[in-house]
């Protein structure tokens, strides 16, 4: 967890953030003014979108600079070059993550979420950016055809257990719970599980990156067609109609020119990875 993060550079970054456990100190608020005082200069637009102070790679992380990368924040970025505003990024507690949104002039609420994820008292949803499925990782491929029936360790925050003993009948007994994904895949670099389950992205992100040089085998879950529960979205203040268009048209001009592809590939593929 990172404390206390301070603005090195106001224009070489489109996104910044200035990150403390709490809600957003003065010097938060001193950050946001000095965007702002830039977006004026340059007559753009700034929107304010919070998430959770805790890094969520691939989809956020935040530099030692203070600045915030990953493959949502380029999601973002993009998005705003082509339609012409800019973001400012609020890391915050995710316990009290969707209070006072309107009072703290927060536009929109992200970090590799999921539409359960929010509360839509104050928020609609934009149209999904990315699909992000459950994978299967092992080191021995035999233990992905049958890897319900093996020793298996989940990430805690997926909240996976009860799905896996409903739909693959795994055994309470045969999961283990760990705090995060590099956690998961160290255990069964260490013989102390067969498998991991969890976000296919989340995996494939350590697996070629600082992992890259131990030999994983990958099983992607299959889910219905219709089923959008994987479905990545971002949350947009009800009353903030013109920049869901805008992220909506972006969306799709992603996805449609292909710069969306770029950009998942960039940090979850073996080739592009970082």
């Amino acid at each position: 967890m990172m404390k206390n993060l301070t603005i090195t550079s106001l224009l070489s970054i489109l996104l910044l953030v200035a990150c403390d456990d709490s809600p957003p100190s003065n010097s938060n608020n001193k950050a946001a003014s000095a965007i702002n005082t830039l977006a004026v200069a340059q007559n753009l637009p700034v929107y304010t979108i919070r998430f959770s102070h805790v890094s969520y790679p691939p989809f956020n992380m935040m530099r030692s600079d203070g600045t915030l990368m990953g493959l949502e924040s380029d999601v973002l970025n993009a998005i705003a070059k082509q339609s012409g505003f800019r973001i400012q990024a609020q890391p915050y507690v995710w316990k009290i993550i969707f209070k006072d949104l309107k009072k703290s002039n927060v536009h929109l609420v992200g970090g590799g979420l999921v539409e359960e994820d929010f509360d839509l008292t104050e928020l609609v949803l934009s149209k999904p950016y990315m699909r992000s499925l459950d994978c299967v990782v092992a080191q021995q491929p035999k233990y992905l055809e049958d890897w319900y029936k093996r020793k298996i360790v989940t990430v805690e925050s997926d909240e996976l257990d009860e799905s896996l003993i409903e739909n693959h009948q795994v055994k309470q007994d045969n999961i283990k719970n760990v705090y995060t994904q590099y956690q998961a895949l160290s255990m069964i670099l260490d013989k102390k599980a067969d498998v991991v389950v969890s976000d296919c992205h989340v995996l494939k992100y350590y697996i070629y990156g600082s992992l890259q040089n131990q030999e994983f085998f990958i099983k992607e879950l299959s889910i219905d067609e219709g089923d959008t529960s994987y479905d990545l979205v971002f949350g947009v203040r009800k009353d903030q109609t013109e920049l869901l268009n805008k992220i909506n048209i972006g969306i799709e001009q992603l996805k449609q020119s292909g710069e969306m592809d770029k950009i998942i590939k960039k940090w979850t593929s073996k080739q592009n990875h970082r």
